[in-house]
């Protein structure tokens, strides 16, 4: 089960997805998905292994884009995927929703 934006939920949220997590820790894995830990209440922080991954760079955003077009049969010319995985701030999440918002727009 992955579980984004875990940061973002209420601190009743949390507590409550702390006792589903003991309740099925012997039969499911659970992957947490935050941008700051610091919001995130201790005991879940306690019971979870923290794998810190760095923000992709331009090049790897632009590789993401063209792989998405190209599945989805759309043509992206590469001075505007350029410009996306600039002005997504090297967020792979903003960097996708602006080329969905690009291609529902022709």
């Amino acid at each position: 089960i992955v579980i984004i934006e875990v940061d973002k939920l209420t601190r009743d949220a949390q507590h409550a997805l702390r006792r589903t997590m003991e309740k099925y820790v012997s039969s499911c894995r659970i992957i947490l998905c935050c941008n700051s830990t610091s919001r995130v209440i201790p005991a879940i922080r306690s019971r979870c292994l923290a794998i810190r991954l760095a923000a992709p760079t331009i090049d790897e955003i632009n590789g993401v884009l063209q792989k998405v077009t190209n599945f989805e049969g759309i043509q992206l010319p590469i001075d505007l995927a350029n410009r996306i995985s600039e002005k997504s701030q090297r967020n792979l999440r903003r960097a996708l929703l602006m080329l969905q918002t690009c291609a529902t727009q022709k």
